[in-house]
C-alpha cells in the first residue's frame, strides 16, 4: 500500500481491511503499536471491521490440533494471561513473541525476485482525511539532580520540607519511629563522657555498628537522669 499522506490508525485499519477482503487470510498478525503515533488502535479498529476476535500483546501463540482455535499468552500489568480464541483472528505481537532472524545474503537476493503488488491507496475508495489534530508537543520538565545526606534525619527533613512528601503528624511527634531513628545518645553522652559515647541506634534500640563486636547495642536509662532523652530513652530499651 502506498501513499504520502499522514496516515492515522482508523485510515490504516480500513486500508487493511480491504486488503483482508481480498486475500482472506486466518491469522492477520500486526505489531503492537506504531513508533510515530504510539497509540495501538489499528488491531482493535481492525478487528472491530472485521467482526473478528482479537488477542493484543501477544508473548505466545498456539495454534489447536484443528486448527480452529489460537491460544495466546497476553502481557498484562498483572503478569501473564492466557486466552483462547477462535479462527479467524487478529492478533498484536508483543516484544517478546518472537526473536527476529538476520536474513543471509542467499535469502536477500531470492526475496528481490519475489513479485511485490504495489497499491495506491487513493485507489481503494478509503476516506484517508485525518480524525485527529496534534495541537502541541513539548518535552517533559527537565528533573533535578539528586542529592546525598550525611544522616537519617538530614534525610526526614529533605523530604518533609523540599520534597513535600506526605507527612503524617504521629511520624514527627516526640517518642515516635521517625523521630528516633538514626543517632541517639545516652544521658550524659551529649559533651562524649557518658558511659557508652556516641553511637547509632534504630527506632527499636538495637545498635547498629556496635564496637568491638558487641551485638547487643542495648540503651537504658537510670530513672533519676530522666530528663531531655527520656522519651528517646524510653523506645531504645
Amino acid at each position: 500500500m502506498r501513499t504520502d499522506q499522514e496516515l492515522q490508525p482508523l485510515a490504516v485499519a480500513k486500508l487493511l481491511k480491504q486488503v483482508v477482503d481480498k486475500e482472506q487470510p486466518t491469522v492477520v498478525l500486526l505489531g503492537k503499536q506504531a513508533i510515530d503515533g504510539d497509540t495501538g488502535q489499528t488491531g482493535a479498529m481492525l478487528a472491530g471491521m472485521l467482526g473478528w476476535p482479537q488477542a493484543s500483546s501477544a508473548s505466545k501463540i498456539e495454534v489447536n490440533d484443528g486448527k480452529t482455535h489460537l491460544e495466546v499468552d497476553k502481557e498484562v500489568d498483572t503478569g501473564i494471561q492466557r486466552v483462547k480464541i477462535p479462527l479467524p483472528a487478529v492478533v498484536t505481537a508483543d516484544l517478546r513473541l518472537n526473536e527476529p532472524r538476520y536474513a543471509t545474503l542467499p535469502n536477500l537476493m531470492k526475496a528481490k525476485k519475489k513479485p511485490m503488488e504495489t497499491i495506491d491507496a487513493a485507489s481503494t475508495g478509503v476516506d484517508l482525511t485525518p480524525r485527529l489534530q496534534v495541537l502541541k508537543v513539548e518535552e517533559p520538565p527537565v528533573r533535578a539532580g539528586g542529592k546525598k545526606v550525611d544522616s537519617v534525619d538530614e534525610l526526614l527533613e529533605k523530604l518533609k520540607t523540599e520534597a513535600k512528601a506526605p507527612w503524617p503528624e504521629a511520624a514527627t511527634g516526640p517518642g515516635s519511629a521517625a523521630g528516633t531513628a538514626g543517632r541517639a545518645r545516652a544521658p550524659g553522652c551529649g559533651s562524649g563522657h557518658g558511659p557508652l559515647g556516641d553511637r547509632e541506634f534504630s527506632a527499636e534500640g538495637e545498635q547498629l555498628h556496635p564496637p568491638g563486636g558487641n551485638t547487643q547495642g542495648e540503651l537504658r536509662q537510670d530513672p533519676a537522669d530522666r530528663g531531655v532523652h527520656g522519651a528517646q530513652a524510653d523506645h531504645l530499651v
